[in-house]
Formats: C-alpha cells, sequence, structure tokens
C-alpha cells in the first residue's frame, strides 16, 4: 500500500476487488491494480465521502471505452449511463466522519449489475426478505409492505424481459 490515508486506500481496494474479481487487471483495464487503487484513493470525491458529513454516498462505475474498462467515482449520485457495465455504491451509515476504527460499522456496500429494478428486486427478495422473517426484529407490517414490494418488483422483472432475471424468477 502506498503511503497515505488508511481509509482511503481500504475503500480503493475495495472498488477494486469487485470490479477486478477475476485478477485479470491489466488485460482489463490497461493499468495494474496498485495503480487503479491510487487512482481511486486519490479523487476528491473520496475525500469529500469520507470526511464531509453532507457526503452520504459513493458510487463508483465501471464504465467500458473502447474495448477497455475504466473505472469512475463520484459522491452523492446514483446515475447509471448506458456504457455501465457494473455499479458499486457505498453509503454511509449515520452522519459520521469515517476512521479506521469505524468504517467496518459505518459503511454499507451494495454492487448493481443490470437494471435497478432487478438489483432492488434480487437484494429483496434473496437476502432481507428472508432476514426479516427470520427474526422478530421486524414488526408484522414492515414483513407485509416488503413482501408486496417483493411482489410487485417480480412483476415488473418479468415485464421486462430479462432472461436472466426472468430465469431466476421461474426457478423460485
Amino acid at each position: 500500500m502506498a503511503s497515505g490515508d488508511a481509509r482511503k486506500y481500504y475503500l480503493a481496494r475495495v472498488i477494486v476487488e469487485i470490479f477486478g474479481s477475476d485478477g485479470n487487471y491489466e488485460s482489463k483495464f490497461s493499468k495494474s491494480k496498485e495503480e487503479l487503487e491510487a487512482q481511486i484513493a486519490s479523487h476528491s470525491d473520496l475525500d469529500s465521502f469520507l470526511d464531509s458529513v453532507r457526503t452520504t454516498m459513493l458510487q463508483a462505475r465501471l464504465v467500458e471505452n473502447s474495448g477497455k474498462f475504466d473505472i469512475t467515482v463520484r459522491s452523492n449520485a446514483s446515475e447509471i449511463e448506458s456504457n455501465t457495465e457494473s455499479a458499486i455504491f457505498i453509503v454511509k451509515v449515520g452522519s459520521n466522519q469515517i476512521s479506521m476504527d469505524n468504517i467496518q460499522k459505518s459503511i454499507v456496500v451494495s454492487t448493481m449489475a443490470g437494471s435497478p429494478q432487478d438489483a432492488l428486486y434480487h437484494a429483496l427478495h434473496s437476502v432481507y426478505i428472508p432476514l426479516l422473517n427470520q427474526g422478530k426484529a421486524a414488526g408484522e407490517g414492515l414483513v407485509r409492505l416488503c413482501e408486496d414490494l417483493d411482489a410487485a418488483l417480480g412483476n415488473e422483472v418479468r415485464k421486462s424481459g430479462n432472461s436472466q432475471a426472468q430465469r431466476q424468477l421461474d426457478e423460485n
């Protein structure tokens, strides 16, 4: 790790590892893993996310450009453009400044491939509804609301014609 703010390199590593999960960095990005981490760690939006209470979200996008990929970073933005392969959203829990001591409890990391409704449906259906049904912490009203949203999102995903999402819906 290069010298500098450990929080920046921690988040940069998380982003690079998710986008470069195949380990083939230089052929995919035309940069080494270390160069990608340094590029992200030096981004001013990362500074804002870590230090400003007004910046509550960091978005990293994997963008295709002339057959190679690049990683773009923005704070407080949730936009997906047509050349976006996938996205990572890092959201602050609370309004505290993030330190190395609290970073694991201060952020939520979500990935998104495909449309927002596909991602929301699959996260709600596969993760959150089973967890809500497992514990007694959630009231019946919340569980019912989530199940209704799950059903509505499932219908939208079916209508969209996304073949991968359709296969997953048909299996459930």
